[in-house]
């Protein structure tokens, strides 16, 4: 069977004068065995789960109809989100995002099959914190996330549990 699992990358883009990939995911609260097409009430059900202490998130989006329908966007809104969405074909528009969902992907998503949710969740896990804690980063002077928060006196990057 196929399911999906919803995954969210957040990423910190305003630190002046570098690009300080803060990238998680926030939950994965939504995995159905029996749906095999994302939906927009999918998406839903994890908006419904996060929560951010930053002033005016900025949700961007490729044009995906889940991301697109009213209702997600009316939710949204009544989160505090400020709404962006990729042009049409432009996947330049995110290229943050775009790279590190690509390089999840190729790392864990696309590496073997996965028979129960909880397999992919350990595999997300031991990825995602080795992206954040350990992994050096060019863009970041070959700091690894975690690294560069430290040394620039940030707030230390947490150690994700899913």
């Amino acid at each position: 069977m196929k399911g999906f699992a919803v995954p969210f990358t957040i990423a910190d883009l305003r630190t002046p004068g570098k690009l300080f990939e803060y990238i998680s995911l926030s939950q994965w609260p939504t995995f159905s065995l029996q749906n095999t097409h994302m939906r927009a009430e999918l998406v839903m059900n994890a908006i419904q789960t996060l929560s951010f202490e930053v002033a005016e998130p900025i949700w961007h989006s490729d044009q995906g109809k889940q991301y697109g329908a009213a209702k997600t966007r009316e939710l949204l809104l009544r989160k505090g989100f400020v709404l962006s969405m990729s042009r049409a074909g432009t996947p330049t528009d995110n290229g943050y995002a775009e790279r590190f969902v690509g390089s999840f992907k190729l790392a864990v998503a696309d590496r073997r099959p996965y028979h129960t949710l909880g397999q992919f969740l350990r595999a997300a896990e031991a990825w995602i914190n080795f992206y954040n804690q350990e992994r050096p980063h060019e863009g970041l002077e070959n700091l690894s996330p975690l690294q560069y928060a430290q040394q620039q006196n940030l707030q230390d990057i947490p150690y994700l549990t899913l």
